[in-house]
This record gives structure tokens, sequence and C-alpha cells, in this order.
């Protein structure tokens, strides 16, 4: 499974050399994350929202730190008030594993703050 993954990891670490140089490409982390939405998609056939992040982290014995990448592109979208993104990632999210109360990622608490931003711009 660890080469599948490969290109992920070099769209991820692209984006992490543009923010320590100060830049923000939002379409350099939107790349890297459709990168890793459709390898998950492809690795997880049959088994989407029943597989934990955990789960994907220790069958490629965590080289690829997917849980820091998607904690810090939904910063990112949050930072440059992306919320239309935001919210359909955090939805992705919520489908794609199962989640336990207390994960890392509030996902539910985003999703319901990005609809509440998205209704005010009306």
């Amino acid at each position: 499974m660890a080469n599948v993954w490969n290109r992920f990891d070099q769209a991820a670490e692209a984006c992490y050399e543009k923010l320590e140089q100060g830049q923000r490409p939002l379409p350099m982390w939107a790349e890297a994350f459709g990168i890793f939405r459709s390898t998950l998609e492809g690795e997880l056939k049959g088994k989407m929202g029943r597989t934990t992040l955990e789960d994907l982290e220790d069958s490629t014995e965590w080289n690829y730190g997917f849980s820091g990448f998607l904690e810090d592109y939904l910063d990112e979208l949050d930072f440059q008030k992306e919320y239309e993104t935001l919210l359909e990632t955090t939805e992705f999210l919520l489908r794609a594993f199962s989640w336990i109360h207390g994960d890392f990622l509030d996902l539910e608490e985003i999703r319901l703050r990005c609809k509440k931003e998205l209704e005010g711009e009306k």
C-alpha cells in the first residue's frame, strides 16, 4: 500500500515547503488533498466509513502524516475563509472514516460552523 501514497507524500511535502517560505498556496493544498482523496477511495473500496484514520496511519506505518496534513489543510481552508470547500472536505472525511468521539479533529463542529458562515454570506 505504501507505494500508492508516494504521490500524496510529495504533494504534501511541497505544501509544507511553501509554508516555510511564508507562502500559502491553497491550490497546492487542494491538489495534495485531491491526491489523498482519490488514493483513499481506491484503497478503501467497500470499506469507506468502516475504518479509522488511525487504521490508515497504522497500515502505512505512520510514514505519511495523514492526520497532521488533514488538520493543516482544514486550518488553511479556514484561514482563507474557503467555507464551501471546508464544508465539503469535512463532510467527505465524516463519510470516509469511522470517527470515535474525541478524535483529534472535531469535524462535526467545523461542519456546523461552516454552514453557519455560509448562511451568513447569503
